[in-house]
């Protein structure tokens, strides 16, 4: 049996799931709310089912809307795919782009994401440059790279930088940890764990100090990794490690089963990028556009 939903009530779901609330989704699709919430119901009225509890501020989505959502992100990102395969063969993009790369290791999903746009962009070179981020002077770049894409741990960005990715926060509890029991954990309970967390990322370990969390990295050697370095000093009890949500892949099947989000008040791990004046700007946004389709930013 088939359903008849279109592509832009989809995307008006994807933006509710985002905002959780209707009259900022609207925006954010800069439509009315009217217009948001009456394709909305009818995509609902289509599949015959609820997709999001109402009753509740902010919306949660049903146990059948969670699953619905995973499914039309997929779809969304065959439709742009298909959508990029054609105008890469109409107009193929050349050229060079200079990336800066500053951080001690690289998530998967940017390599991914590169990956991706040289399939459809063959005729761009891309080149990646490490930066060291301790001795790393932004300004001294401009004229050397087009982009730098790097990761703070603050509440707030600097208008500067624009937002690439924005991650979760995990932390890995040990067996038999009393906040296993609870449903969410955030700083204070923490903090009244006595637990000592460990942390590879300066700013992660500032901010976590600055909420009076006992951090220790002192006596860990980075050698084949340092988010694996975490992970094998919380493994011999060392204490628990703090880990951004693109990193949990590290853990066994058994150790995910013991993550819990951490809220820090409105802290969370972003990836960030700094623009430099480029002669290639459509290979850029070409380049960003990869960044933000395969991920559903915006």
């Amino acid at each position: 049996m088939g359903f008849t939903v279109s592509l832009t009530q989809m995307s008006y779901f994807v933006a509710l799931e985002k905002h959780r609330n209707f009259a900022r989704a609207a925006d954010a699709c800069f439509v009315s709310q009217p217009t948001l919430s009456s394709q909305f119901q009818k995509m609902e009225d289509a599949l015959g089912v609820s997709l999001v509890n109402r009753s509740i501020q902010p919306l949660e989505l049903t146990p059948v809307g969670d699953r619905v959502y995973q499914q039309i992100r997929k779809i969304l990102f065959e439709a742009g795919e298909l959508g990029n395969i054609i105008q890469g063969y109409k107009t193929p993009l050349r050229g060079l782009l200079k990336v800066g790369w500053m951080s001690l290791s690289q998530p998967p999903w940017l390599a991914d994401t590169l990956h991706r746009f040289i399939q459809y962009n063959p005729k761009i070179e891309i080149e990646i440059i490490h930066l060291d981020p301790l001795l790393l002077d932004m300004e001294s770049q401009k004229n050397k790279l087009d982009v730098i894409i790097f990761s703070e741990y603050s509440e707030t960005i600097s208008d500067e930088y624009d937002l690439l990715l924005k991650e979760s926060c995990w932390i890995l509890l040990p067996e038999n940890d009393s906040l296993l029991n609870q449903n969410s954990l955030n700083i204070s309970k923490l903090r009244e764990s006595n637990n000592v967390v460990l942390t590879a990322q300066y700013q992660m370990t500032s901010k976590l100090l600055e909420q009076g969390i006992r951090c220790n990295i002192k006596n860990l050697t980075f050698a084949d990794g340092h988010w694996y370095s975490i992970i094998a000093a919380s493994r011999k009890g060392l204490g628990v490690p703090f880990l951004p949500q693109s990193e949990i892949y590290r853990l066994n099947a058994e150790e995910r089963s013991r993550l819990r989000p951490l809220e820090i008040q409105d802290y969370s791990y972003k990836w960030v990028v700094k623009f430099f004046p480029c002669k290639n700007k459509e290979a850029l946004n070409a380049l960003l556009l990869s960044f933000k389709h395969l991920y559903n930013m915006e």
